[in-house]
């Protein structure tokens, strides 16, 4: 019967939580005046908590979340005072689920005293797509769009025409003004 939901509802306890515990480690590094290398590790759902809506293998309804572990890194390498080269890797697992991509940024500083950057890319996400990616940076706000293109065996189904994608990243900072205690070296007398 169509009308009924793939989902089941959950009509009979809606305030369904589950505990969660997620961990990762960034490691960044200087390597040259003119190279830094970010190298990251993240593993997701290591509760292994119950996933309400899903069924395991078995048909009960006791199906647990699989564990997820990403690994990404790039390198940001300086070619002039104008131009850096970016390449970056990114591989995620969970359960028998892979993906891998690789991708290629060059970015352009337009402007480096109004911090405007225009940035272009190809990527290849393993047995499946190639993209194009393309973006501007101004100050702490990135614009990119990209393209991907099957090149698996879908490509058959989509007569190669892809899926176009917008983004938008905003990274905010605070600034906190720090307290200092006045320190007197003299003594009091």
């Amino acid at each position: 019967d169509p009308a009924i939901s793939l989902w089941p509802d959950n009509d009979e306890n809606p305030d369904v939580h589950f505990f969660d515990i997620q961990a990762g480690l960034l490691f960044k590094s200087r390597i040259s005046k003119t190279m830094d290398l970010t190298l990251g590790f993240a593993a997701l759902h290591l509760a292994r908590g119950k996933n309400y809506g899903l069924v395991s293998k078995d048909n009960s309804e006791d199906a647990r979340q699989n564990m997820r572990f990403n690994v990404h890194g790039q390198m940001n390498m300086a070619l002039t005072d104008k131009w850096t080269l970016t390449p970056q890797f990114l591989y995620t697992r969970m359960g028998p689920a892979s993906e891998a991509a690789l991708q290629a940024w060059g970015t352009y500083a337009w402007d480096p005293q109004r911090d405007i950057n225009f940035r272009a890319g190809l990527g290849y996400r393993f047995g499946d797509a190639a993209e194009v990616l393309a973006g501007v940076d101004y100050k702490d706000l990135r614009v990119g769009v990209s393209y991907d293109v099957n090149v698996s065996s879908l490509k058959d189904a989509t007569r190669f025409r892809g899926g176009f994608e917008v983004a938008l990243m905003y990274v905010g900072k605070i600034y906190k003004k720090p307290k200092v205690k006045p320190v007197i070296i003299c003594p009091k007398f």
